[in-house]
C-alpha cells in the first residue's frame, strides 16, 4: 500500500499531509512512532476509572496527535470526545469513547500494513 492509499483508507487528506511534514519518509517515521505511543491506553484506562480531568487530557493530545499526523477520522472522532470532556461532560453511555476506540483500532491496523 502506497501512502497516499493509506490516508485514502485512513480517512486522512495526503496532499494536507505532505504540506505539513513534507514527504513521506517523514510521515512514516511519525506513524510509525505512532504504534508506541501509549496516549489511547491511558485514555482508556481513564475513561475506566471515570477519571475525565485526565480523560480529558489524553484525549486532547491523541486528537493533536492525529491531526498533525493527517489521521482525521480519529482525530475527529477524538475532537468530538475532547469537547465533551472539556465542557464538564462525561460520555455516559460510551457512545463517543466507542468511536475513538474503532477509529484508533482501524488506524494500528492501516499502519501495521504500511
Amino acid at each position: 500500500m502506497t501512502l497516499q492509499e493509506f490516508y485514502d483508507k485512513a480517512g486522512g487528506d495526503y496532499d494536507a499531509t505532505m504540506d505539513r511534514l513534507f514527504s513521506d519518509e517523514i510521515a512514516m517515521k511519525y506513524l510509525k512512532r505512532f504504534l508506541e505511543d501509549d496516549t489511547f491506553q491511558k485514555l482508556e484506562a481513564d475513561i475506566a476509572s471515570h477519571d475525565d480531568k485526565q480523560a480529558f487530557n489524553d484525549v486532547h493530545t491523541l486528537k493533536g496527535v492525529a491531526l498533525n499526523l493527517g489521521l482525521d477520522r480519529l482525530g475527529h472522532s477524538a475532537s468530538d470526545l475532547t469537547e465533551v470532556l472539556r465542557h464538564g461532560g462525561s460520555d455516559p453511555d460510551g457512545r463517543l469513547f466507542a468511536q475513538v476506540s474503532r477509529d484508533y483500532a482501524d488506524t494500528i491496523d492501516l499502519i501495521k500494513e504500511l
